[in-house]
Order: C-alpha cells, then structure tokens, then sequence
C-alpha cells in the first residue's frame, strides 16, 4: 500500500496509478532522500517545487506534508493525471482536518520535454521518469538548457541502475553533483544548482 512516509501527513495512504508503468517511489527510498534533502535543506516551509514524471504524485506529496509552499505535478499519462487528482484530495481533505496550511498546487497535462522551458523557477525539482526510455538524461538536459533551478536549488532524480552510466555521461554546466546514493536496482542522484 502506498502512503506519505514523512512529515505531518505520514502514514496517510494514497492511490497508485492503474493501468500504467507507473511505479511510485518506495517508503524506504522517499524516507532516506527526505532525510537528505532536510539534512540539506532545513526546511521545506516557503518552497517551490516541482514533481516531474509525477505518476501518484508521491514525491510532491510528501514535499507538500514537509511544508511546501507551491508544488507542480507535471505528468501527460490520462491514468497517472486521474489518480494524483485523487491523492490531491485525499492530502487537501486531511490538510483542513488537522487545520494545516495548504499549499498552491498546479497540475500540468503535458510531456515534461514541451512544458519544462515554460515553468517557473522551483527551489528543488524532482525527476522519476519512467526506467530505460532515456528521459533521465533528458530531464539534465532540459535543466542545463532553460535553468529552471534556482541558484543553490536541488535536482533529485531516480534512475534505474542499467541507465546510471548514460546519465553519468552526461556533464551538465549548470549543476553539480552532491551525492549518488544506490536503492535495490534504483539510483538516486541530488544535483545542486551552480
């Protein structure tokens, strides 16, 4: 069963996407990276970020029960778009039952490829595209391009570990590489906005 691992909303349970390659973040992984991003971060109080390849929406998700100000979901997956709406309101209901602010929230139907130049600037983004259709890379790509990080801001993105070697091919200008940390058969990579 999927549900929040942290924050003030954990153990809150979610829908998974059906029907679609959709696989949410484990707990054990979304737990280690918050403690990462908070080690790092402090807080995620006034916020912005951005859920790329957002499937349930579990990543911003929890971003949201860490105290994110504004959280974008981009995913183009008619499946995946149904079941974050319904995350979006299992988080919304149970955010005014225990009397927490909410969040400004945006959900974005669109390839993460045509979207990206558009969005605003987002203090950390999370990447976990679909595994081995070269959208990791991509996702660096598209940062070093249209710099939607601020500076100092935080690109977290999972792979699986057969495309680790073409996305370390890849030598952004704009972002350096904090740490690299290895889930089972996914790997986590935290770059830092130059």
């Amino acid at each position: 069963m999927l549900e929040i691992a942290t924050g003030q909303l954990k153990s809150l349970p979610l829908k998974s996407p059906k029907g679609t390659q959709t696989r949410p973040t484990s707990e054990r992984t979304r737990q280690s990276l918050f403690n990462f991003l908070l080690h790092k971060l402090t807080s995620f109080e006034n916020l912005i970020v951005c859920d790329l390849y957002a499937g349930s929406g579990a990543l911003g998700l929890e971003a949201i029960s860490q105290g994110a100000d504004e959280v974008w979901f981009v995913d183009s997956h008619p499946l995946a778009q149904e079941c974050l709406r319904k995350n979006l309101t299992i988080v919304s209901k149970s955010l005014k039952t225990q009397g927490l602010k909410e969040p400004t929230l945006y959900l974005m139907k669109k390839k993460v490829e045509l979207i990206y130049p558009n969005l605003p600037e987002f203090d950390v983004v999370f990447s976990d595209p679909p595994y081995n259709k070269g959208h990791c890379k991509q996702t660096l790509e598209l940062e070093d391009k249209y710099n939607r990080i601020k500076h100092q801001g935080l690109l977290i993105t999972e792979c699986h570990e057969s495309e680790s070697e073409e996305f370390e091919s890849f030598k952004p200008r704009t972002l350096t590489l904090l740490e690299k940390k290895e889930y089972g058969e996914t790997m986590v990579y935290f770059h830092e906005k130059n």
